[in-house]
């Protein structure tokens, strides 16, 4: 099922294999990566994108979006489905290119995805975690509606080894 939904500053679709071209020098930004999961890589390779790509063709459940802005590939936006304890919620986790910040599009796209998932998953919940010198992603979320429910001190640890604190966000679904 092909997903594309419209904002003002993005549109959210799905992966094409012809995106892995761009993919790379996007992804591959070490500044881009330095607080997002372990699970992103880095350095991001060609290999990297067409097994994303290709992983997102086989998926049984829409749930991972390419940021298209102008018509170019600018970033992604995607949830984990929670299951057993953690269903009916899921976690949103993103990232935008370098030259698309500050123009509202990152702000935007969480807001779309986040109705989407309310709507289409029909989770209750959806979370995000932040780590705590990631102030970019936390005025995304707050502009975005979701509240700071909580922090961790000392929690999670950046790819140089740093140790963060971990701030968790989250929005309910409204009734």
């Amino acid at each position: 099922m092909a997903v594309s939904i419209a904002g003002r500053a993005c549109r959210l679709r799905q992966w094409f294999g012809s995106d892995a071209e761009a993919l790379v020098p996007l992804a591959n930004d070490p500044y881009i990566a330095r607080y997002l999961s372990h699970v992103f890589p880095q350095p991001y390779t060609r290999a990297d994108a067409d097994r994303w790509i290709r992983a997102q063709g086989l998926a049984e459940t829409v749930g991972q979006f390419a940021i298209e802005v102008g018509g170019e590939l600018a970033g992604g936006v995607g949830f984990h489905i929670g299951s057993g304890e953690r269903v009916g919620t899921a976690s949103i986790g993103y990232w935008l290119g370098r030259r698309f910040w500050g123009k509202g599009v990152m702000t935007e796209a969480v807001q779309i995805a986040t109705q989407w998932a309310f709507d289409t998953l029909r989770v209750r919940r959806v979370w995000a975690n932040v780590m705590g010198p990631n102030i970019g992603s936390s005025r995304v979320l707050e502009k975005a509606g979701y509240a700071l429910e909580g922090r961790m001190n000392a929690a999670i640890c950046d790819r140089r080894g740093m140790i963060h604190d971990e701030f968790i966000y989250g929005r309910m679904r409204p009734n």
